[in-house]
């Protein structure tokens, strides 16, 4: 029995030994596991803290992106406002080219018509010059019959004051008749004397009249014509933007002084020189776009 009792002391003492050695194992395991949890929990703390971080940037990405959606939106608003603006601005240049082409061909018309006038008033002045000779001519001969009147008046006088001719009577009676024709040839050239004067004077004065006209005509057309082409410049720059050669043309370009500028307001009501023009056009629309 105590053989017995020994076997089975011996038999529990490594069934024992065996639990221990199993609960250590599992105690080993367990502190693996327990190592491999916390390792796992990190990695699912990191996994979230790395989902929060995507959140926020895949959140701020939208946002981004719709900043950048609603800015293209309004790029392409002011793109179609542009277009249409330069669209306007270049059917308003055409317009503009258009009358300016209208006006040059104006102005040539009236060069040539002032050409003619200058060729009629060349006619004008030998005609004036035949009737200035004539009138000097009608001068004479009034002159010559007034004097001849007044030697036939000194004729009759002595006549009457010899009362002894008999012939008095047949001499006074040719005197009369001398004295009435003078007197109406003398009527006669006078008239037209007055007639070739009032002719000269109307020729002169109408002349006059219409080289004024045609100056004050001249001029305007000019003018127009020198607001159209800063205009029509203005426009082309506006178009080609801030690369445009107009516009360093311009800064280039000396400015009026205020003693030119005012003299110019006197004569124009506005800038003589084309750069100032379009200096002054710009300005206009800059201040219209800001107001």
């Amino acid at each position: 029995r105590l053989e017995e009792a020994r076997a089975m002391l011996e038999e529990k003492a490594l069934e024992l030994e065996q639990m221990r050695t199993r609960l250590v194992q599992s105690e080993a395991d367990a502190d693996s596991r327990r190592i491999e949890l916390v390792a796992k929990q990190t990695a699912l703390e990191n996994l979230n803290d790395q989902v929060g971080d995507y959140s926020r940037s895949s959140s701020q990405i939208r946002d981004e992106v719709e900043k950048a959606r609603d800015e293209a939106r309004e790029n392409q608003k002011q793109l179609k406002a542009e277009q249409r603006n330069s669209a306007q601005l270049q059917a308003q240049l055409n317009r503009t080219q258009k009358q300016l082409s209208e006006l040059e061909a104006s102005l040539s018309k009236r060069e040539r018509d002032l050409s003619r006038l200058r060729e009629s008033s060349g006619s004008e002045d030998r005609i004036n010059s035949e009737l200035t000779a004539q009138i000097v001519e009608e001068k004479s001969r009034t002159v010559e019959l007034e004097a001849k009147l007044a030697q036939a008046t000194l004729q009759m006088e002595a006549l009457l004051s010899d009362a002894s001719n008999d012939n008095v009577q047949k001499a006074m009676e040719s005197l009369n008749s001398e004295k009435q024709r003078l007197e109406n040839e003398l009527a006669a050239t006078a008239a037209e004397n007055a007639r070739m004067k009032a002719m000269l004077d109307s020729a002169s004065r109408v002349r006059t009249e219409d080289w004024d006209t045609e100056r004050r005509e001249n001029a305007v057309l000019r003018e127009r014509m020198n607001d159209l082409a800063a205009q029509v410049t203005a426009m082309t720059s506006a178009l080609e933007g801030d690369s445009s050669r107009i516009s360093a043309i311009l800064a280039s370009a000396p400015k009026a002084s205020r003693s030119q500028e005012r003299k110019a307001a006197e004569k124009t009501a506005g800038p003589r020189t084309l750069a100032d023009r379009i200096r002054a056009l710009q300005e206009t629309a800059r201040q219209n776009k800001t107001g």
